[in-house]
């Protein structure tokens, strides 16, 4: 089993956006109904959230990047038939979901599956957006980048 580090804040919002910045690591349970908990500190910034497949994690983003990521997403396409396809396959692949009272979230059976989410996930802050992976994929994605991540942040002088 993995065991992120814990964070239990969020960073700042930013003051040049209404966007919310999400940070930290978090291992829940998922539960028989395919439901997690949002952090609280995450769940009192956004009433509802979109939630997409990522590559191998669940995206879920609050309604305000939703709307820009799908405008940004069609503005780079010039032609009119590939940007309505590339609209209506973004709506159209996103769930809606909002916290229940005891800030619960439901991940429909098709994206857990698409991710690999079992019984165990980690909810990982990412900026704009939350990410929620399977352990095993989130172990793999931080053996993989950390000595990277801490290369480019010597090379910019951090």
């Amino acid at each position: 089993m993995v065991n992120p580090p814990y964070c239990n804040h969020s960073m700042p919002e930013s003051d040049e956006q209404n966007t919310h910045r999400f940070g930290g690591t978090k291992l829940h349970a998922l539960d028989d109904k395919k439901r997690i908990t949002i952090p609280a500190a995450w769940r009192k910034k956004e009433a509802a959230f979109f939630l997409h497949a990522g590559r191998d994690f669940v995206k879920m983003t609050p309604p305000d990047t939703f709307y820009s990521t799908s405008e940004r997403i069609a503005k780079k396409s010039e032609d009119l038939r590939e940007r309505r396809n590339i609209v209506r396959y973004f709506y159209s692949s996103a769930t809606e979901v909002k916290p229940d009272a005891q800030g619960r979230i439901t991940i429909p059976e098709d994206l857990c599956k698409a991710a690999g989410l079992e019984t165990e996930v980690v909810v990982a802050g990412a900026g704009d957006r939350i990410e929620i992976w399977p352990p095993a994929k989130w172990a793999e994605f931080e053996r993989r980048e950390s000595a990277r991540f801490q290369e480019l942040l010597e090379a910019r002088g951090e």
